[in-house]
């Protein structure tokens, strides 16, 4: 690889990182959904699931 494209390549994996967490982090009612299954209570602050609920 020249260096061009290894930093195309590093761009698309920091990308990539960074959907996989916000999916993770933010959607994960969502994904639980999918399978008929509630969230357990994590002890997550209320600051953090404020943006999950609606």
């Amino acid at each position: 690889m020249n260096r061009k494209q290894l930093t195309v390549y590093l761009i698309l994996l920091a990308g990539y990182a960074l959907s996989a967490y916000v999916t993770y982090a933010f959607f994960m009612d969502e994904l639980v959904a999918t399978i008929g299954v509630s969230m357990p209570d994590m002890g997550v602050p209320d600051w953090v699931g404020a943006c999950q609920r609606r």
